[in-house]
């Protein structure tokens, strides 16, 4: 359950636990001679024995838990601001950026170019060819082209062999070049955006940048709709309390806005100019990738030059504020609202923007590993062929030689076009995925593995925003009166009175929206929120109610809390409100009979659960706590921590409960459906959920995750691996209708102790809920999936704690929802509603698997029947290594001679779309790899070898001609045999195969008169066209018989429903 925030709120991430700091002086700020009153200034050696017992495993764990405790620390033994207080030894030191100091005096830092390109002038060529020829076969076939420039290994013309290499070569090359030149067009534009910068040196004033030239240590200034160019400190907004938006959908996925704060101190200004003659320092922790976390303080030693009469630091005083997260914007964010100044901390590599910048993931489809598995037994035939001429020749001459020469007759067995055709198929799959009305909006992110939509047997599944919507109402609050039910809000007079103010909700969690409205529609109405947050109005039946906001605790995962603390203006009076996951709440409230029961009760009706407490604080409460917290965010050291201390020995404990909430997160149309789809297809699926065990059940019920007669068996509160062993042996003893229910801290456990056992046992079951799991447990499940069961696995999630699992799948979907686009960018199929998967998987997955599987088939086909007609040919011809066909030919036959139907199989369709989704069985016969594997292959040889020997056999003994006229009836009828091959393997003929084969015929027929190869007056003769007849007809017609026999004797499943 995600507690979510009060009002503009947004999702954290898990924090790192520590960063290792160091100081970087650039030029030491003059001491102040102003002396600290501060009774909490410490002594050194107290200082220094604090931090080293924070470091302490033994003491860490029962200082800062989440359970509240008597003994408080003491912030006397914490170093206070004053800047004569000895400074702490390394362990703490920070990055130190002194305020308005000129260039020439600042330390070295990365520049802020931004530079994306793989390739220069120098280095394209080198880097193309090695990425190309390091892999065996790219370079098999580059030993076999520069073979023919040795005299004693040449064979036929050059360009034979150098041509298609070439060829190859070429289109990657400029494939890679334009790529590279987009790639430098975007950093062209990034890099010459100019931005307002301020430095001493430009006589007070701002001065127009481009971006690159940004340094660490500038002043720069934001207008609305900017990109930031660097990671930056905001030091002042236009808007009176200091506050401005930010998108940061470029960072991290998320559509909603983040509300930012200026530093306080630097927001008092009364205008910009006062910015650039302050000194001070800046101190922040070194850069790291955590986007999520921050921690700072900012010192102002004076102010040099201020308007009359409002001076606000003189030259005798420091003051020193804690910066964190809220004060900060990452470069790539963009500015929302207003304009802005920041002060520039990061630049370049070490902005965070580009320390989570990673290289794309390189998924390689099982399609393609076997297809590479077939080419390295293609290199073993010719091997195997060549050896087998040379010792029928019995080692002859200068067999060596000889062999060689063979290898390059048959080096066509190993088709170089392969790669080029099976990556033009998967390019018109992507572009028919993404020209699907029925899916619209889809987006095909990693192209290379269309093919694995095909042979999936595992879903494992995100549950909020996946497979309910995550728009969502409040559907019960239960307090100390009786329970409200939201069907009854409409016996409220106050509808009529708040719909009036037509007001609209944006927050980042669906739950609060869900409980604002749900208080709009009992007559609460929250009417206004000033723009830096520190006000609220309500509205209570025409009464209106002030509160000022002194502090917000923000939502983290870790802590599945917050809270707020506020003032009412009309009585003074200050209190603390919490909500947050009944898991926590349950600790800091005070016992009540009724909530654990009330909270049990809307679980299994599948409500989001909520607990909301309060406790009022005096004026001394409060400003004790505020002291403490100043405190506490001045540190940079284990500062978290100690605000989390802070904040539990102060806030958290004997809070009054004021309600329970349920929220409802409705279905996403076509969930039943698609779950059952999916089973009937032979995945086995795991739901993978933060919520509490009672909330998963029923969600699990109510998609039909689960048949109806199934049963549950629920794994919870394990702390004991040893029992938790026991548990796993007697379920493995449970029948496959059984679905297993589990919780984080069991599972952990399994993870810890029995990963294997456990996957071994829960995927033997009907489907799996995880519940209460973590993102880093989502991802492992996914890898042991995969490792222990040797199966394929698809994830679908929608929010930034799911990217993991999705990464790591096998087939990544992200769903474009309201958590924003971090899923989506990185899936690898982009979808906008969770029933699209089904389209994509049983009708998209299909065809891309299957057409692959022939056309990757077919030419090797191609390149099979060839070589063994080389092979009759060199055998009835005394074992010469002597070209059948001469460079020409034997370039024309694999390109335009037969390239236009050949890649049309990758249109062809077996059945229906709606057929595959009506008859999701269908998709279980892909799972079992029987269209590509070594059975297929052999299937292929043997036809392959009953083709080219009969073809070469019949011409040779049966028609006694001269040589060129063999060749003709030979090459003829090769052509004619392999655009007949093509129509045998369709399943449906369609305009665009006949034209491509007309297209086809007319171009062979036109070089027949064009090349010097051909005897016209014999081609125009019908001996000529009755012996290519009787060599096509017996090479291809009882193939063509065998499929009639196959269809009518022994038809494929598939073939009865259409």
């Amino acid at each position: 359950m995600r507690p979510g925030t009060f009002g503009s709120f947004s999702k954290r991430r898990n924090s790192p636990q520590q960063y290792q700091l160091h100081t970087f002086n650039i030029s030491p700020q003059p001491s102040s001679t102003h002396t600290s009153d501060d009774p909490l200034k410490p002594n050194r050696e107290e200082n220094f024995s604090l931090l080293h017992n924070f470091n302490s495993p033994t003491q860490n764990a029962p200082i800062f838990n989440d359970s509240v405790s008597d003994s408080r620390i003491s912030f006397d033994d914490f170093p206070s601001s004053d800047p004569n207080t000895p400074s702490i030894p390394s362990m703490s030191a920070v990055r130190s950026i002194n305020i308005n100091e000129p260039v020439s005096y600042r330390k070295s830092y990365p520049t802020n170019i931004v530079k994306n390109n793989k390739y220069n002038l120098f280095t394209f060529l080198p880097k193309v060819l090695y990425e190309q020829f390091k892999y065996f076969l790219n370079l098999y076939f580059l030993l076999v082209a520069l073979s023919q420039f040795i005299p004693k290994l040449k064979i036929g013309y050059t360009i034979t062999y150098v041509g298609p290499l070439i060829f190859v070569l070429l289109v990657t090359m400029l494939q890679e070049l334009y790529d590279d030149y987009l790639r430098r067009i975007r950093d062209q534009k990034a890099n010459s955006q100019c931005y307002q910068i301020f430095r001493p040196e430009f006589n007070s004033d701002f001065k127009p940048l481009p971006s690159y030239k940004i340094l660490v240590g500038d002043i720069i200034q934001i207008n609305k709709n900017d990109r930031i160019p660097a990671d930056i400190i905001l030091l002042k907004t236009s808007e009176e309390g200091g506050s401005c938006f930010v998108r940061t959908d470029q960072l991290d996925g998320e559509t909603d806005w983040k509300h930012k704060n200026a530093v306080s101190v630097t927001q008092n200004f009364p205008t910009d100019y006062e910015l650039l003659n302050i000194s001070g320092q800046v101190n922040v922790e070194l850069p790291h990738k955590d986007i999520y976390s921050f921690s700072g303080n900012i010192s102002i030693q004076n102010c040099l030059q201020s308007s009359p009469g409002n001076t606000y630091l003189n030259s005798q005083s420091t003051k020193t504020i804690g910066i964190d997260i809220n004060n900060t914007i990452w470069k790539d964010s963009t500015l929302a609202s207003g304009t802005a100044i920041g002060f520039v901390i990061y630049t370049g590599k070490e902005t965070r923007a580009e320390m989570n910048t990673s290289l794309p993931r390189n998924k390689v489809g099982i399609l393609d590993s076997e297809v590479n598995f077939l080419t390295k037994i293609l290199f073993f035939v010719t091997l195997v062929i060549s050896f087998a001429l040379v010792l029928l020749d019995g080692f002859r001459g200068n067999w060596p030689i000889t062999m060689f020469r063979f290898l390059i007759l048959f080096s066509s067995i190993i088709p170089i076009g392969l790669r080029v055709n099976l990556d033009l198929g998967k390019a018109y799959y992507g572009y028919q995925i993404q020209h699907d009305k029925d899916i619209p909006e889809t987006i095909v992110r990693t192209s290379s593995i269309p093919e694995e939509l095909g042979r999936l047997e595992y879903l494992v599944t995100d549950k909020t925003g996946t497979l309910t919507c995550n728009v969502e109402c409040l559907a019960l609050c239960h307090n100390v009166t009786p329970t409200s039910d939201s069907s009854d809000s409409s016996d409220f007079s106050s509808q009529e009175h708040s719909s009036d103010l037509n007001m609209t909700y944006s927050a980042s969690s669906p739950d609060e929206i869900a409980i604002v409205e749900w208080t709009n529609s009992v007559g609460l109405t929250l009417i206004d929120r000033s723009s830096d947050g520190s006000k609220i109005v309500l509205d209570f039946f025409g009464s209106t109610l002030e509160y000022h906001v002194l502090d917000i605790i923000p939502f983290t995962s870790e802590s599945k809390r917050m809270g707020i603390i506020i003032r009412d203006l009309r009585t003074n009076q200050i209190s603390f409100i919490q909500k947050g996951a009944d898991s926590v709440m349950l600790r800091i409230i005070t016992y009540t009979d009724w909530v654990e029961e009330e909270v049990s009760n809307m679980a299994r009706e599948g409500l989001r659960t909520l607990i909301v407490g309060k406790k009022n604080l005096t004026e001394v409460e409060y400003l004790e706590y505020k002291k403490k917290l100043d405190l506490a965010k001045q540190q940079m050291h284990m500062r978290k921590s100690l605000i989390n201390k802070v904040i539990s020995d102060y806030l958290e404990f004997d809070l009054s409960v004021v309600c329970v909430t349920g929220v409802e997160d409705k279905l996403q149309p076509g969930v039943q459906n698609t779950l059952e789809q999916m089973r009937n297809a032979g995945f086995k699926t795991w739901m993978l959920t933060g919520d509490k065990v009672e909330t998963a059940i029923c969600i699990a019920i109510s998609t039909k995750l689960v048949e109806k007669t199934s049963k549950f068996k629920v794994i919870s509160i394990f702390t004991d691996h040893l029992e938790l062993k026991y548990e796993l042996d007697m379920l493995s003893n449970l029948t496959y209708s059984v679905c297993l229910v589990i919780d984080g801290q069991s599972l952990q456990l399994c993870l810890d102790h029995y990963p294997n056992e456990f996957i071994e046992i829960a995927t033997k079951l009907q489907c799996v809920v995880c519940c209460r799991c973590s993102p880093t447990q989502k991802g492992e499940i996914v890898v042991l999936i995969q490792n222990v069961t040797k199966r394929r696995v698809v994830a679908i999630g929608d929010g930034g704690n799911d990217v993991g699992m999705i990464q790591v799948a096998n087939v990544g979907i992200g769903l474009m929802g309201k958590e924003g686009q971090q899923a989506s960018l990185a899936s690898d199929f982009a979808i906008t509603k969770f029933h699209h998967m089904s389209k994509l998987i049983l009708w998209h997955g299909r065809n891309s698997y299957k057409r692959s599987c022939t056309l990757s088939q077919f030419v090797i086909h191609r390149g099979l029947i060839i070589s063994f007609m080389q092979f009759v040919f060199s055998v009835l011809f005394y074992y010469a290594p002597i070209p059948l066909f001469n460079g020409v030919l034997i370039a024309g036959y694999s390109t335009v001679f037969t390239m236009f139907p050949v890649f049309l199989l990758v249109t062809d369709t077996d059945i229906s779309a709606r057929n595959a989704i009506i008859y999701p069985e269908l998709y279980r016969d892909l799972t079992k790899g029987r269209y590509l594997n070594l059975k297929t292959f052999t299937i292929w040889l043997l036809i392959s070898v009953y083709q080219g020997t009969i073809m070469v056999y019949l011409a040779l003994k049966f028609f006694e001609l001269e040589f060129i006229n063999i060749v003709s009836i030979l090459f003829t009828g090769l052509i004619l045999n392999e655009l007949l091959m093509v129509i045998i393997q369709l399943h449906i003929i369609t305009k665009n195969m006949v034209l491509a084969q007309i297209l086809s015929l007319s171009i062979y027929f036109a070089s027949m008169y064009l090349l010097p190869n051909f005897d016209l007056d014999f081609i125009l003769s019908m001996g000529f066209v009755a012996r290519v007849a009787i060599i096509t007809a017996i090479s291809s017609v009882p193939l063509f018989i065998l499929k009639i026999f196959n269809r009518i004797y022994l038809p494929p499943s598939y073939s009865k429903l259409d």
